[in-house]
């Protein structure tokens, strides 16, 4: 990006780069944050998101301990959603990336375009 402008708008251009990339950043943490919840709240146990959910870790840790051995099951299906929860939202991410290089390489400005009288045209 920096390349294409002139030396006296290189400030600018600078801060445009600088604003592209904070935002993205900021959009990625806000969407993948927002699938990995959304999902991992879908896929935990009944018994942890009913009408009445515990409202902290320890609280959590409780009610598992006080369903004795079916704690421990309970225990790997929280694991198991946020890790399943998790995956989902880098597969997601993944596919947003490789869609936005696509878009790049369809409409990088630099790429040459053939006419249909096959000549080249920067």
């Amino acid at each position: 990006m920096m390349s294409a402008l002139p030396p006296d708008r290189a400030g600018t251009g600078s801060g445009l780069q600088s604003l592209a990339r904070e935002l993205g950043s900021a959009l990625g943490i806000a969407i993948s944050g927002s699938i990995v919840t959304a999902l991992f709240t879908a896929r935990l146990p009944a018994v942890l998101r009913g009408p009445h959910p515990p409202t902290t870790v320890a609280a959590a840790e409780r009610e598992l301990s006080a369903s004795g051995p079916a704690g421990s099951g309970l225990r790997d299906a929280v694991l198991d959603a946020f890790t399943g929860s998790l995956d989902a939202a880098m597969l997601v991410l993944a596919a947003v990336v490789v869609a936005g290089g696509a878009l790049v390489v369809a409409w990088y400005p630099g790429r040459r375009s053939r006419t249909a009288a096959g000549k080249i045209h920067p």
